[in-house]
């Protein structure tokens, strides 16, 4: 009898060309985040600012959300100031 297991394939994770954002930068560099993400493949629109609440799918697939891109968004940190956060 054979066991057939099914484990989830990152190369089914279909990722954007480049960074996508819900947003479009802001000039407001104070209340917002500086730069796309840093994550583990770079760090784009590092020109830029993004609103508290904007969100960015990156092209790398997710380790949390298996089969999807990777998601951030920039969020009040604990010290108050914005950043980029994965959701979990």
């Amino acid at each position: 009898m054979a066991m057939v297991g099914c484990a989830p394939h990152r190369d089914a994770c279909e990722l954007p060309a480049k960074p996508t954002y819900s947003c479009q930068p802001t000039r407001d560099v104070v209340a917002g985040c500086v730069g796309g993400p840093q994550w583990a493949s770079g760090q784009a629109d590092a020109d830029k600012a993004f609103p508290v609440g904007c969100g960015v799918h990156v092209p790398e697939c997710s380790d949390l959300a298996v089969g999807t891109a990777r998601t951030f968004e920039c969020t009040l940190g604990p010290d108050g100031k914005p950043d980029w956060y994965e959701p979990i």
